[in-house]
Protein backbone atom coordinates (compact mmCIF):
# COMPACT_ATOMS: atom_id res chain seq x y z
CA UNK A 1 0.00 0.00 0.00
CA UNK A 2 2.88 2.31 0.75
CA UNK A 3 4.27 1.65 -2.71
CA UNK A 4 0.92 2.52 -4.30
CA UNK A 5 0.70 5.66 -2.21
CA UNK A 6 4.20 6.62 -3.36
CA UNK A 7 3.21 6.06 -7.00
CA UNK A 8 0.07 8.12 -6.46
CA UNK A 9 2.07 10.89 -4.82
CA UNK A 10 4.49 10.88 -7.76
CA UNK A 11 1.59 11.16 -10.22
CA UNK A 12 -0.01 13.95 -8.23
CA UNK A 13 3.29 15.82 -8.11
CA UNK A 14 3.62 15.48 -11.88
CA UNK A 15 0.04 16.71 -12.32
CA UNK A 16 0.79 19.68 -10.07
CA UNK A 17 3.84 20.51 -12.17
CA UNK A 18 1.88 20.27 -15.41
CA UNK A 19 -0.89 22.48 -14.02
CA UNK A 20 1.74 25.04 -12.94
CA UNK A 21 3.29 24.97 -16.43
CA UNK A 22 -0.16 25.43 -17.95
CA UNK A 23 -0.81 28.46 -15.74
CA UNK A 24 2.52 29.95 -16.80
CA UNK A 25 1.73 29.31 -20.47
CA UNK A 26 -1.67 30.95 -20.02
CA UNK A 27 0.03 34.00 -18.54
CA UNK A 28 2.43 34.14 -21.50
CA UNK A 29 -0.49 33.90 -23.95
CA UNK A 30 -2.31 36.68 -22.11
CA UNK A 31 0.80 38.87 -22.30
CA UNK A 32 1.09 38.16 -26.03
CA UNK A 33 -2.53 39.19 -26.57
CA UNK A 34 -1.78 42.46 -24.78
CA UNK A 35 0.99 43.08 -27.33
CA UNK A 36 -1.44 42.26 -30.15
CA UNK A 37 -3.90 44.79 -28.67
CA UNK A 38 -1.21 47.46 -28.81
CA UNK A 39 -0.58 46.65 -32.49
CA UNK A 40 -4.32 46.85 -33.18
CA UNK A 41 -4.42 50.29 -31.55
CA UNK A 42 -1.65 51.40 -33.91
CA UNK A 43 -3.57 50.04 -36.92
CA UNK A 44 -6.75 51.79 -35.77
CA UNK A 45 -4.84 55.05 -35.32
CA UNK A 46 -3.32 54.76 -38.82
CA UNK A 47 -6.76 53.92 -40.23
CA UNK A 48 -8.27 56.99 -38.55
CA UNK A 49 -5.50 59.27 -39.81
CA UNK A 50 -5.79 57.79 -43.32
CA UNK A 51 -9.52 58.44 -43.29
CA UNK A 52 -8.96 62.07 -42.26
CA UNK A 53 -6.39 62.48 -45.04
CA UNK A 54 -8.80 61.00 -47.59
CA UNK A 55 -11.50 63.43 -46.46
CA UNK A 56 -9.08 66.34 -46.84
CA UNK A 57 -8.08 65.03 -50.27
CA UNK A 58 -11.76 64.77 -51.26
CA UNK A 59 -12.32 68.39 -50.19
CA UNK A 60 -9.27 69.48 -52.16
CA UNK A 61 -10.44 67.49 -55.18
CA UNK A 62 -13.89 69.10 -54.97
CA UNK A 63 -12.41 72.61 -54.85
CA UNK A 64 -10.14 71.80 -57.81
CA UNK A 65 -13.18 71.27 -59.99
CA UNK A 66 -12.77 69.25 -63.19
CA UNK A 67 -9.03 68.88 -62.68
CA UNK A 68 -9.55 67.16 -59.29
CA UNK A 69 -11.90 64.37 -60.49
CA UNK A 70 -9.14 61.77 -60.74
CA UNK A 71 -7.83 62.80 -57.36
CA UNK A 72 -11.36 62.38 -55.92
CA UNK A 73 -11.40 58.74 -57.07
CA UNK A 74 -8.06 58.11 -55.38
CA UNK A 75 -9.31 59.83 -52.21
CA UNK A 76 -12.41 57.57 -52.19
CA UNK A 77 -10.29 54.43 -52.61
CA UNK A 78 -8.03 55.54 -49.75
CA UNK A 79 -11.16 56.10 -47.61
CA UNK A 80 -12.39 52.59 -48.53
CA UNK A 81 -9.03 51.08 -47.53
CA UNK A 82 -9.10 53.00 -44.23
CA UNK A 83 -12.62 51.72 -43.56
CA UNK A 84 -11.66 48.10 -44.34
CA UNK A 85 -8.57 48.39 -42.14
CA UNK A 86 -10.70 49.70 -39.29
CA UNK A 87 -13.23 46.85 -39.69
CA UNK A 88 -10.45 44.26 -39.77
CA UNK A 89 -8.84 45.76 -36.68
CA UNK A 90 -12.21 45.59 -34.88
CA UNK A 91 -12.62 41.92 -35.83
CA UNK A 92 -9.09 41.14 -34.66
CA UNK A 93 -9.72 43.02 -31.41
CA UNK A 94 -12.84 40.93 -30.82
CA UNK A 95 -10.91 37.70 -31.42
CA UNK A 96 -8.11 38.82 -29.11
CA UNK A 97 -10.59 39.74 -26.37
CA UNK A 98 -12.13 36.27 -26.67
CA UNK A 99 -8.65 34.73 -26.49
CA UNK A 100 -7.88 36.81 -23.39
CA UNK A 101 -11.11 35.69 -21.70
CA UNK A 102 -10.38 32.04 -22.49
CA UNK A 103 -6.78 32.45 -21.32
CA UNK A 104 -7.90 33.94 -18.00
CA UNK A 105 -10.43 31.12 -17.65
CA UNK A 106 -7.69 28.56 -18.37
CA UNK A 107 -5.42 30.21 -15.82
CA UNK A 108 -8.21 30.09 -13.22
CA UNK A 109 -8.80 26.39 -13.95
CA UNK A 110 -5.06 25.71 -13.70
CA UNK A 111 -4.94 27.50 -10.34
CA UNK A 112 -7.85 25.38 -9.10
CA UNK A 113 -6.04 22.25 -10.33
CA UNK A 114 -2.87 23.31 -8.49
CA UNK A 115 -4.90 23.80 -5.32
CA UNK A 116 -6.53 20.39 -5.85
CA UNK A 117 -3.14 18.72 -6.33
CA UNK A 118 -1.85 20.38 -3.16
CA UNK A 119 -4.85 19.00 -1.28
CA UNK A 120 -4.37 15.57 -2.90
CA UNK A 121 -0.68 15.49 -1.93
CA UNK A 122 -1.62 16.39 1.63
CA UNK A 123 -4.15 13.53 1.77
CA UNK A 124 -1.66 11.10 0.23
CA UNK A 125 0.89 12.08 2.87
CA UNK A 126 -1.69 11.51 5.61
CA UNK A 127 -2.60 8.15 4.07
CA UNK A 128 1.08 7.13 3.94
CA UNK A 129 1.42 8.05 7.61
CA UNK A 130 -1.64 5.94 8.46
CA UNK A 131 -0.28 3.03 6.41
CA UNK A 132 3.02 3.28 8.31
CA UNK A 133 1.14 3.30 11.62
CA UNK A 134 -0.91 0.24 10.58
CA UNK A 135 2.26 -1.52 9.40
CA UNK A 136 3.98 -0.75 12.71
CA UNK A 137 0.91 -1.98 14.60
CA UNK A 138 0.89 -5.17 12.53
CA UNK A 139 4.58 -5.69 13.30
CA UNK A 140 3.87 -5.28 17.02
CA UNK A 141 0.93 -7.68 16.76
CA UNK A 142 3.12 -10.21 14.97
CA UNK A 143 5.74 -9.94 17.73
CA UNK A 144 2.97 -10.36 20.31
CA UNK A 145 1.57 -13.42 18.52
CA UNK A 146 5.07 -14.93 18.27
CA UNK A 147 5.57 -14.30 21.99
CA UNK A 148 2.22 -15.91 22.80
CA UNK A 149 3.03 -18.90 20.58
CA UNK A 150 6.42 -19.31 22.24
CA UNK A 151 4.82 -19.05 25.67
CA UNK A 152 2.17 -21.64 24.74
CA UNK A 153 4.88 -23.92 23.36
CA UNK A 154 6.90 -23.50 26.57
CA UNK A 155 3.79 -24.21 28.67
CA UNK A 156 3.01 -27.35 26.66
CA UNK A 157 6.59 -28.46 27.11
CA UNK A 158 6.36 -27.86 30.85
CA UNK A 159 3.02 -29.69 31.02
CA UNK A 160 4.43 -32.68 29.18
CA UNK A 161 7.48 -32.61 31.39
CA UNK A 162 5.26 -32.44 34.50
CA UNK A 163 3.11 -35.30 33.21
CA UNK A 164 6.21 -37.39 32.63
CA UNK A 165 7.42 -36.70 36.19
CA UNK A 166 3.97 -37.47 37.55
CA UNK A 167 3.92 -40.84 35.77
CA UNK A 168 7.33 -41.67 37.11
CA UNK A 169 6.16 -40.90 40.58
CA UNK A 170 3.15 -43.15 40.34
Amino acid sequence: MNSYAGDLESSATKGHSLASNTATAMEDIYDATQTINQAIETIESISFQTNILSLNAAVEAATAGEAGKGFAVVAQEVRNLASRSSESASQIRSLVETAQEKTLQGKKISSEMIEGYNHLNEKISQTSTLIDEVANGSDKQLLGIEYINKTIFDLEKMLKNNQSKKRLMI
